[in-house]
């Protein structure tokens, strides 16, 4: 549902050349050419850029052809969770003997759930701030209809703050640049197939589906995708009836669906990687922690220390049954948990949150790639920002998209000879900040209430119908991309004030 996107919102995402909204109201009676002309026109557009999506969209849609001849279900328009569900459900029905639509009406349905009930043995800890927040997990007796807010947690330990609730865990050092030097190195440890394995090795299923068959195929699934390269269309499908499963268990409209299975994965995956947390830090002492993250630990530790820290892991592992996969990086941009630039040994980087700006998702919000683009080139090619925006001449990477729910509508406001004039525009428009132009203002169609989409003083210009010109004739506002770029790079620095220019060359 989160990915769920109207086709103007596509277009947008996909840079089509024109972004129409329905030209005409449907009600009104067509009686002139024009009018049909430009019905015909919005048709034509619409059309087209359907048609490219389904070219981008094809290993898709393949995949899921492929699936409904192999499996005989049609799974040509299914979500992944559908996909996971399904394919599940194919197995464990034929594991169990027993129809598939006997195996969808089963469900488990709880009045309360007893934390401490479900907690492993094997999670231990040695210092009070983890023996804190273990005895509070073990407090807690949830109603599983109303999880929303249910526990909040924060522990402060080795100068960091790490968040806890029902869901995850997440928490990381203050924002700043980090880097791998000849006395330390910046060790990553991630959990393989975390939340799966978590199931898998401690013999846990939903109540109602017998852990023995559950677990095996569930381990099968793990096991058969670790033989398929990356490459093979398989390999997805494996890794969706993976991550998927767990989510499917505190879906009511799922066969899996147990929410005591969802809250044995979430709180052992915090405290079991809180474990891992605790004992680097407690046998190096010089360690400093960097992120901690779900799946995962981020820490700089001194390199004559990889073997203890290595060591360590390996103790993690053999008290959990789990595995780790570990990365060193060179450097960590990093201004929150959720938001940072990480460039491995191998020079590859891995751009999170806001810095992405790479192949991003057609759902996914591209607005202004410029600044992300700027951040990555200051931090890792150390080229000024200034000249970043100097020489990339793409207008799509200005732009931003804008839409409109419900009873909302956006208009552009002006002076045209020295008068006010309004024009209402679309429901999703493409723009950019320009020294001339427009204010786009959301307006209520009820109230008449107004949200600028760009407060303050920057001017818009709408950019539906892409029009290429010279360079200069965009008009772009250049010191409003700069300023973005300098706000996030000061939050990064840490830097509180604008006396410092950062981006003044000598």
């Amino acid at each position: 549902v989160a990915k769920m996107s109207s086709l103007k919102w596509i277009q947008y995402s996909m840079d089509w050349d024109n972004i129409i909204d329905m030209p005409i109201e449907h009600t009104v009676s067509i009686e002139q050419q024009e009018q049909l002309d430009l019905i015909i026109k919005y048709c034509i557009n619409d059309v087209e850029s359907t048609k490219e999506i389904f070219i981008r969209s094809k290993p898709l849609i393949t995949l899921r052809k492929n699936l409904t001849d192999q499996y005989n279900i049609n799974l040509y328009s299914a979500s992944e969770p559908r996909i996971s569900k399904e394919l599940f459900a194919y197995y464990l029905s034929k594991e169990l003997k027993i129809p598939k639509y006997e195996l969808k009406k089963l469900r488990t349905f709880r009045s309360i759930i007893k934390i401490k009930d479900l907690i492993l043995d094997y999670i231990k800890f040695e210092t009070p701030e983890f023996k804190n927040l273990l005895d509070r997990f073990k407090a807690i007796e949830l109603d599983p209809q109303h999880t929303k807010g249910g526990f909040k947690y924060s522990v402060a330990y080795r100068g960091v703050k790490t968040h806890f609730g029902l869901g995850g865990a997440h928490g990381c050092i203050k924002p700043g640049i980090y880097e791998s030097d000849n006395e330390n190195v910046i060790m990553s440890s991630d959990v393989t197939s975390f939340y799966p394995n978590l199931a898998i090795m401690n013999k846990i299923s939903p109540a109602h589906l017998p852990k023995k068959e559950f677990c095996e195929l569930y381990e099968w699934f793990f096991e058969e995708r670790k033989k398929i390269p990356k490459s093979n269309p398989m390999n997805y499908v494996y890794k969706i009836i993976l991550n998927s499963t767990y989510g499917l268990s505190n879906d009511k409209n799922s066969f899996l669906y147990d929410p005591q299975f969802t809250m044995f994965i979430t709180v052992n995956g915090q405290l079991t990687l809180m474990m891992l947390y605790e004992m680097i830090m407690e046998a190096i002492p010089e360690a400093i922690p960097l992120l901690q993250n779900t799946d995962g630990v981020e820490t700089i530790i001194p390199r004559d220390k990889i073997d203890i820290y290595h060591k360590v892991c390996a103790e993690w592992e053999a008290i959990t049954d789990l595995n780790l996969e570990h990365d060193q990086y060179k450097k960590i941009i990093l201004a929150d948990v959720n938001n940072y630039i990480a460039i491995n040994n191998d020079n590859k980087a891995k751009c999170k949150g806001r810095f992405e700006f790479n192949n991003l998702a057609l759902h996914k919000n591209k607005s202004k790639l410029i600044i992300p683009k700027a951040i990555y080139a200051y931090f890792v090619d150390d080229i000024l920002p200034e000249d970043t925006i100097k020489h990339n001449k793409n207008i799509l990477d200005y732009c931003i998209g804008g839409k409109s729910k419900g009873n909302w509508k956006q208009v552009a406001k002006s002076l045209k000879d020295g008068y006010p004039h309004e024009e209402e525009l679309q429901k999703i428009n493409r723009y950019y900040i320009s020294n001339n132009g427009v204010k786009i203002i959301k307006v209520n169609k009820t109230d008449n209430r107004e949200i600028q989409l760009e407060s303050g003083k920057w001017m818009q210009t709408v950019y539906n119908d892409q029009k290429f010109k010279p360079w200069a004739d965009y008009d772009i506002d250049e010191k409003y991309y700069l300023d973005a770029i300098e706000r996030e790079i000061n939050n990064i620095l840490g830097v509180k004030t604008n006396q410092l220019n950062l981006f003044e060359s000598n």
